[in-house]
């Protein structure tokens, strides 16, 4: 499917997985999984997803929106960082 026409025929139904795949991120900013070395955490499986199956705008939405405000919430420190680098 190409993602730029999904959002250009049906704005509704990107906007809602876009905010979806946001909610989801910021749900489980909170949730991690101790690694060696530091931690995993959960919300990078739904910033893996999206990257995956939508396009760069709204991956970026999920990602480094989601990211930010998930931090913001949590752990406010890395907010700005994570901003950029699981926007990118």
């Amino acid at each position: 499917m190409n993602t730029a026409a999904f959002r250009k025929n049906h704005p509704t139904k990107w906007l809602t997985v876009t905010a979806m795949l946001m909610a989801m991120n910021v749900a489980l900013s909170s949730f991690g999984v101790p690694v060696p070395g530091g931690h995993l955490y959960l919300n990078d499986i739904v910033i893996d997803t999206a990257a995956i199956l939508l396009d760069p705008l709204a991956a970026f939405a999920v990602g480094g929106i989601g990211a930010f405000i998930g931090d913001a919430l949590f752990y406010p420190a890395p907010m700005f960082v994570s901003l950029v680098t699981h926007g990118l």
